[in-house]
């Protein structure tokens, strides 16, 4: 298990909102092609020690619907508990998996910037 640095992706997500992602067909699928930077989080997430397989129970806990959208990461985020952010991403990261995009559109939509900036709030933004 390791231990995440959300202060390196920080930029890199914040320049990511309203980016573009490039897509590709792969085997008739029409898939995202993610960076080396959005795939190094990805697996460094799910190896660390924040990674919650247990996500959807986490949210249900608190009474949060494990949902994927706008609504859900403000909820996420007015609890201002990391234990219900770390369940938010450890949805977002493995959602990519069942659907192609879910993680194009964190990035574009500025869930990932969100919810990592709340796991270091005390970080400065130079671009």
């Amino acid at each position: 298990m390791i231990r995440m640095n959300y202060a390196e992706y920080l930029t890199y997500f914040r320049q990511m909102i309203d980016g573009h992602i490039r897509w590709q067909d792969v085997d008739q699928v029409h898939q995202p092609i993610y960076d080396q930077t959005m795939r190094s989080f990805a697996d460094g997430f799910r190896r660390s020690l924040d990674y919650d397989a247990q996500y959807r129970q986490t949210l249900w806990a608190a009474e949060i619907a494990p949902q994927i959208n706008h609504e859900t990461v403000g909820d996420v985020m007015m609890t201002n508990q990391d234990k219900l952010v770390k369940a938010m991403l450890s949805m977002i990261i493995d959602g990519e998996n069942q659907h192609k995009g879910t993680w194009a559109q964190a990035l574009t939509e500025g869930y990932f910037f969100q919810l990592v900036s709340a796991l270091c709030p005390a970080t400065v933004i130079t671009e």
